[in-house]
């Protein structure tokens, strides 16, 4: 389809094309991956992501340039398959949304599960060879030359606004090609509203659907919003890493009440593992006895050492088994940051909603 004017669009397929008219128009035309200029796609040895989620076999080596969240899901399981996998990052340190000892953490266990890691690191040009492809990168005055068999470019996504005849029509993009909007995600142009990839803020699924279903609600003369802050942050690796809201440096820059914030949520996290303690139906086992059972190191308040994570993929979940990591970050601000959790089972503990009134944020 195509937009022809605030009003109209035109539709093709099938025999002819036809123009429907509206009163309104959203775009929600989502996004598609990022390339690079010298690494085109192919499907055999240049791999986008939609290409490295169905390879027939897994390959005996790959190169991963980009250390974000689909870098590192797709590069870990095919390392966990048996590929050798090499991630190259142009930032100094992998999964940069996150707090910096949480990717400190990851990076430890994704090298226990095989992983290589060039960080600080840009990937300059690359050439074909006989048995994959070989890359020139730079790390600072170091030059490298990093060969494997394929290479999977995961450097980010671009909105999907060409040929929507959104332009033409007058709606305004940023300077990265986005599509502004205002608030209630109306464009410049009246009646024409955009959610989405194609909009300002972080690509994510659930983000999308969030601002759908409040647009449409504006639409509908309801009061239909989306809390941007409590939006969370998944790398679904093994283990996993999630993050909801502010993080430990956020919040010190907004010079949230941290210290208050960090005591009552440790006072909180041993009164819900006193709690989860005693109930085993739906959870599996009580966490506190999971960790006597494993022999896992804990702190006074029961988060588990950082170097023990690695045998928590290998044993029985229950309802939900993540990172402690960073306790700070668990008890940043309001929206409070919740950085996936010590031994937790979340449908025994709840506390956050009652948490938040008794510090003043609601």
């Amino acid at each position: 389809g195509r937009i022809v004017n605030a009003g109209e669009v035109e539709v093709t397929g099938g025999e002819a094309a036809r123009t429907l008219k509206t009163k309104r128009i959203l775009i929600a035309t989502g996004s598609s991956v990022s390339g690079l200029p010298f690494l085109e796609f192919d499907g055999e040895t240049v791999l986008s992501s939609d290409h490295a989620i169905a390879l027939g076999q897994a390959p005996e080596s790959m190169i991963v340039i980009g250390g974000g969240a689909i870098g590192l899901e797709l590069g870990s399981v095919w390392a966990r398959l048996g590929t050798k996998v090499t991630v190259v990052e142009f930032l100094t340190r992998i999964a940069a949304i996150f707090d910096e000892d949480i990717t400190q953490a990851l990076q430890k266990l994704l090298q226990k599960q095989g992983l290589k890691f060039h960080l600080g690191t840009g990937v300059e040009s690359a050439e074909k060879t006989k048995t994959g492809i070989k890359l020139t990168a730079a790390k600072g005055a170091k030059s490298l030359e990093l060969e494997a068999e394929k290479v999977l470019v995961a450097v980010g996504r671009k909105p999907n606004t060409d040929d929507l005849g959104a332009t033409e029509a007058g709606v305004e993009l940023d300077e990265r090609g986005r599509i502004r909007t205002d608030a209630e995600w109306q464009t410049n142009v009246p009646g024409i509203y955009a959610i989405g990839d194609v909009i300002a803020g972080p690509m994510l699924a659930h983000k999308a659907e969030q601002e759908a279903v409040a647009a449409v609600e504006r639409l509908a003369g309801k009061a239909g919003r989306v809390n941007y802050d409590t939006i969370p942050w998944v790398i679904y690796t093994a283990p996993e890493v999630a993050a909801v809201g502010l993080t430990e440096a956020e919040a010190k820059k907004v010079k949230a009440d941290y210290s208050r914030l960090l005591k009552e949520y440790k006072k909180r996290r041993r009164q819900c593992l006193e709690i989860v303690d005693q109930i085993s139906e739906g959870c599996g086992k009580p966490p506190k006895k999971l960790i006597e059972e494993w022999g896992l190191e804990t702190d006074e308040d029961y988060g588990v050492n950082q170097k023990d994570f690695p045998i928590l993929d290998a044993r029985p979940a229950p309802a939900a088994i993540a990172f402690e990591l960073s306790a700070p970050a668990l008890a940043a601000a309001a929206p409070l940051a919740l950085s996936a959790c010590s031994i937790f089972c979340f449908p025994h503990c709840n506390f956050l909603p009652d948490m938040l009134p008794n510090l003043g944020y609601r």
